[in-house]
């Protein structure tokens, strides 16, 4: 992995994990978990993924995520107004989005990371679906043009 990959992907499961975690101090203790629970010296190896140290973000975010952001740890200002929408879900909807949508995690890996049914995993991700097109819209949602 080259250090430019390796930037790229502590950058991208950093955001990731933040979305989860929903403050960025939660997140850094997450993405520090992470990258100790791999074996030492692994990021330097050439056989760390991506992949892998975004498991171990994500595993090490829902582990540590409070049912709600904590008062002094507030979401980064630098974040485009799509993902300050996806902060300000619920938490249990905020999880499925990020990982089914933005991480792109199977039906299957969400439900087992989140303790879920796949049915709720898809239930979830369609009321964040729901909530954000309705935040976007000003709090109402337009149907969908019949054709």
């Amino acid at each position: 992995m080259t250090s430019s990959t390796k930037h790229h992907a502590l950058g991208g499961s950093f955001r990731t994990i933040l979305l989860l975690t929903g403050g960025v101090a939660t997140a850094e203790d997450a993405m520090l978990e992470a990258i100790h629970a791999m074996d030492s010296g692994a990021m330097d190896s050439e056989n760390v993924s991506e992949g892998a140290l975004l498991r171990e973000g994500v595993a090490a975010a829902l582990r540590q995520v409070p049912a709600r952001r904590p008062p002094g740890d507030p979401a980064p200002a630098a974040l485009p107004d799509a993902l300050i929408r996806v902060l300000r879900l619920p938490t249990h909807l905020r999880h499925c989005f990020v990982l089914r949508i933005l991480a792109a995690f199977s039906r299957a890996d969400c439900a087992q990371l989140l303790n879920l049914s796949i049915a709720k995993v898809d239930q979830r991700t369609c009321e964040a679906v729901w909530e954000l097109g309705r935040d976007s819209m000003g709090g109402t949602v337009q149907p969908a043009l019949a054709v």
